[in-house]
């Protein structure tokens, strides 16, 4: 979450103002997704001046395999 938090941040200080639409990503493990990140995104949406957050799961244990 904190990552997120910085993103936005960042996003603030060099557009001037928070997206309307935010699309946040996270991986399927539990620590991810749980009531603190939906408390977050619902925070956010509250208190700031974005609308929605699409809030989206990978599935658990993705791996890439790199071959030459």
């Amino acid at each position: 979450m904190h990552s997120f938090i910085l993103a936005l941040d960042a996003w603030r200080n060099e557009k001037g103002h928070f997206p309307k639409k935010v699309y946040w990503q996270i991986d399927g493990g539990s620590e991810n997704a749980n009531k603190s990140v939906l408390a977050l995104c619902e925070y956010l949406v509250a208190k700031t001046p974005i609308e929605e957050i699409v809030l989206t799961r990978l599935p658990v244990h993705v791996f890439t395999i790199v071959t030459k």
